[in-house]
């Protein structure tokens, strides 16, 4: 029997309810290629100060300080619901946008790319959980 979905994106930002929608989508892919999404908002004002105080604003520093920082939320995340031995591919996404926009954007990124590869759009929805905050909208850089 194939799997009932190729591909599921599932957002977390590492809270416990977003840990339960991670093991759901882990079940619910159940064979299927899987993409973990966390979105850091870009220069978050924790960083920033820290960084001013310590008088080295590099913008660098504050851009590889989020990446990690979303790369251990994730990876913290995806330990906590996956079964040993499970495949999870991961992203970080570093924005200024809120992270339902950014979580929406990457899910029609998909369903762009299946539909380039002649695969149906009519799937049911990606499974997706998120909490997002208000950000003001700018540019986004992903980070794989």
């Amino acid at each position: 029997m194939a799997a009932p979905f190729q591909h599921v994106l599932v957002a977390t930002d590492g809270a416990p309810l977003a840990d339960k929608g991670m093991a759901l989508a882990l079940r619910v892919a159940s064979g299927s290629r899987v993409t973990a999404l966390t979105v850091v908002y870009d220069y978050g004002l924790p960083e920033y100060v820290r960084a001013a105080v310590q008088r080295r604003p590099d913008a660098q520093e504050l851009h590889d300080a989020l990446i990690a920082g979303g790369r251990r939320l994730l990876g913290d995340a995806i330990a906590r619901a996956a079964p040993a031995g499970q495949t999870v591919e991961r992203r970080v996404l570093l924005s200024e946008k809120a992270a339902c926009h950014e979580i929406v954007a990457l899910g029609g990124a998909v369903l762009r790319q299946r539909a380039r590869a002649g695969g149906p759009l009519s799937e049911p929805p990606l499974p997706v959980s998120a909490t997002a905050a208000p950000a003001p909208a700018s540019c986004a850089a992903a980070c794989a």
